[in-house]
């Protein structure tokens, strides 16, 4: 077993936890306007960076998962809704 032994206190003690939680809760503060300073190239690089640490990453397929050739996957028949239902709504809007 590694690690730790008992009895023996964490190298990081619980105050400077606590400063580095301070700092990080201001800077979330301001993220939001951060963000919105950027440039929409720089936005979505930012967004790309973060979303591993939001979303879990995807395993990868297995050969008897993959779909079929010439078989849309549930992931494009959804995209291929809302566009279709974003089409239906600006086509009304124009009428």
């Amino acid at each position: 077993m590694t690690g730790r032994k008992n009895g023996i206190p964490n190298k990081l003690p619980s105050e400077a936890k606590d400063i580095i939680r301070q700092v990080v809760t201001k800077e979330l503060k301001t993220f939001p306007d951060l963000m919105l300073s950027l440039e929409p190239k720089e936005r979505i690089e930012m967004i790309i960076r973060l979303l591993p640490y939001v979303v879990p990453k995807a395993e990868p397929l297995k050969e008897t998962e993959k779909p079929s050739q010439g078989q849309p996957n549930e992931f494009v028949s959804r995209i291929m809704e809302v566009m279709n239902a974003r089409e239906k709504v600006k086509r009304l809007d124009q009428e």
